[in-house]
């Protein structure tokens, strides 16, 4: 061993060091006499690593050998960190239209800071940020299958006789429809940002296109 590492020195060799198990050999001895060490290892000089700098050494397993394998990759694929990206707060306007919503704000923004006061109102805004995320996830998603859901409803209601007519089951599934409707105009007019468009138009598919072109 002292030898090895003469040769080492006099050649100016450095471990690479490696990926995956601890060792490269066992004697795969049981009843408490199995030795498994690191005896294989890629070395190499600086001038060697100036040619493969990204170069990363694995020990590979080998069915047939009681040693591992050592791999070199001379120019392993580049692996790009991506953490993950915080979702940006969006504050839907159809929520302004929620029961619940201003309960919401108030809670939030009744929470006690110590601080100066612009710390302070830092801090509330952020609290009812963080009480709107919560909120809205109690809330209805309206979706286009919802509507159409609702609206094939209205229509089943209408084509009842009249001895089995609700009109208050009408009257009520409309009011909600309209309601459903509203909100997803507000949906789509807040993402294709047309601010020029007055609500009430009902002119969802236009929305929808312009978003898809952004």
């Amino acid at each position: 061993m002292a030898a090895f590492r003469e040769a080492l020195s006099d050649y100016s060799l450095q471990d690479l060091g490696y990926r995956g198990l601890d060792f490269t050999w066992s004697n795969r001895r049981v009843d408490g006499a199995l030795v498994r060490v690191r005896l294989d290892r890629y070395v190499a000089n600086e001038d060697w690593l100036l040619f493969f700098p990204r170069a990363q050494v694995f020990h590979v397993v080998v069915v047939s050998s009681n040693h591992m394998g050592v791999l070199a990759d001379l120019n392993p694929p580049q692996v790009t960190s991506i953490g993950r990206r915080k979702k940006m707060f969006r504050f839907e306007h159809m929520w302004a239209r929620e029961l619940g919503f201003e309960e919401a704000i108030t809670e939030a923004w009744h929470t006690n800071f110590t601080g100066t006061p612009l710390f302070i109102v830092a801090q509330k805004i952020k609290q009812c940020k963080v009480h709107l995320l919560q909120w809205s996830q109690s809330q209805l998603r309206v979706t286009p299958r919802l509507i159409a859901t609702k609206k094939a409803r209205l229509v089943q209601l209408e084509n009842c006789p009249m001895d089995a007519y609700n009109s208050s089951e009408v009257k009520n599934l409309g009011c909600e429809v309209n309601l459903l409707v509203e909100k997803e105009e507000i949906f789509w007019r807040q993402r294709s940002r047309v601010a020029w468009l007055k609500e009430g138009d009902r002119n969802t598919k236009f929305y929808h296109i312009l978003k898809e072109e952004r």
